[in-house]
């Protein structure tokens, strides 16, 4: 094999074997470990000047970066990260066709998380338009691209428009994955906060009370996706009159979103958002504040001005005896309440799709020997190059499961990240 071939196989292969390790700490829960991954992916694509097929490494593991940062809360550097990323896949649209739709489906998702709908309609219709084009069949990015677009519709208030593409996405992906898959059980999460505010409140019942047994079982009872869903299901209670039980899940929930994204992270804001809700009925009026101010405080330099939640909870602060004199003139500039009110609980979407492990823990093991036993080869044969330096100390430096080396595993709660905010 010539000299270069071989060099592009081993970065290739180096910038995979992190990048699917990196969606393997994602799934079970650990962003701090898969962001770290992800940046030693990038750092090699980077250092792999010269080497072909390096701008498609890099436009891979910029994307992937660019999502652990939205997930992260640092909305602005994602942005950055994938917006670069889309100019380059702009300039060859034929060669990096699939990485475009991959692109536009984040960017929709980031800009839904911001606030900006309009922006996300246009790059999630961008993003199906173009894996249309494809001739390709229909398949799980498909199903993605119409969940997003669900959630969409929902947050923007129009039910009616959401339940289509919302339950388009579970019959697709239930024919692709079977009933049982953890990805099926998010599709139904996300139809079933449609129907609840479509007031079909015994079809979401019955589609949580199955997401939960998936997530249940998959995940156990503390992950974050379980907590989710209970959650969820206390949104359901709240609607139905149970203000006890409807507690008791958005505790919980709160808890758990806690221990994954620390207690100043904006993905916080709807369940503080319904806990105030609660505590309002029961006339708890300073402990309502207290929830809506901590809501304010992790929306507030994270989202937008315009940003509904934000606006939400501002309108509702507003609304507590002697908060109109804390507010500034600039957070009283409501604009449009679409919601009308705020006496509804809001629901929390399971996490779309972006990093998602494509390797089995077998084939990831055979990968990670594979690795290795090149690791000596590469620098024996190119002990001069210091290229070849970066990429066995990167790979020597990727943690190993207990028993497989002195490095330990990756730590972090066993729990996985949740929906963006409506």
């Amino acid at each position: 094999m010539a000299r270069d071939e071989t060099r592009w196989w081993d970065a290739h292969d180096s910038v995979t074997f992190l990048v699917e390790s990196g969606a393997t700490s994602l799934w079970e829960g650990d962003l701090p470990g898969a962001t770290r991954l992800l940046e030693l992916a990038d750092e090699v694509a980077a250092a792999a000047d010269g080497v072909p097929g390096r701008t498609a490494l890099r436009l891979l593991t910029r994307r992937q970066l660019g999502m652990a940062r939205r997930l992260e809360g640092r909305y602005e550097e994602a942005e950055r990260l994938l917006s670069a990323a889309l100019a380059v896949a702009e300039d060859a649209p034929a060669r990096y066709a699939n990485e475009l739709v991959e692109l536009c489906n984040e960017l929709g998702i980031l800009f839904r998380y911001t606030g900006r709908f309009d922006q996300a309609a246009a790059f999630y219709h961008r993003a199906r338009s173009l894996l249309r084009q494809s001739g390709a069949p229909e398949g799980a990015t498909m199903a993605s691209i119409l969940h997003n677009l669900g959630g969409l519709a929902h947050a923007r208030g129009d039910f009616a428009a959401a339940e289509e593409p919302a339950r388009r996405a579970v019959h697709l992906r239930t024919r692709l994955m079977g009933e049982k898959s953890v990805e099926v059980a998010a599709d139904k999460g996300a139809l079933a906060a449609v129907l609840m505010d479509l007031g079909r409140l015994d079809e979401a019942e019955s589609l949580l009370v199955d997401c939960l047994t998936v997530v249940e079982e998959h995940y156990g009872p503390d992950h974050i996706e379980t907590g989710i869903v209970l959650g969820n299901l206390a949104a359901l209670s709240h609607k139905r009159g149970r203000y006890a039980q409807a507690e008791v899940g958005f505790s919980r929930c709160l808890l758990v979103k806690e221990r994954h994204f620390g207690r100043s992270h904006p993905e916080l804001a709807v369940t503080l958002n319904n806990l105030a809700l609660l505590m309002r009925r029961r006339e708890d009026i300073e402990g309502a504040r207290h929830m809506w101010r901590r809501a304010l405080t992790v929306l507030e330099g994270s989202v937008r001005e315009e940003h509904l939640l934000l606006r939400t909870v501002r309108k509702a602060l507003r609304s507590l005896p002697g908060e109109e004199r804390r507010l500034t003139a600039a957070s009283r500039t409501e604009g449009r309440d679409p919601i009308g009110s705020n006496s509804a609980a809001w629901c929390d979407t399971p996490r779309v799709y972006g990093l998602r492990p494509r390797l089995t823990p077998e084939s990831l093991d055979a990968l990670r020997r594979s690795l290795h036993r090149t690791v000596d080869e590469l620098a024996a044969r190119d002990s001069e190059d210091p290229r070849a330096g970066e990429v066995a100390l990167v790979v020597a430096g990727v943690p190993l499961p207990p028993g497989e080396g002195a490095l330990p595993a990756p730590v972090g709660p066993a729990e996985l990240c949740e929906g963006p905010l409506p």
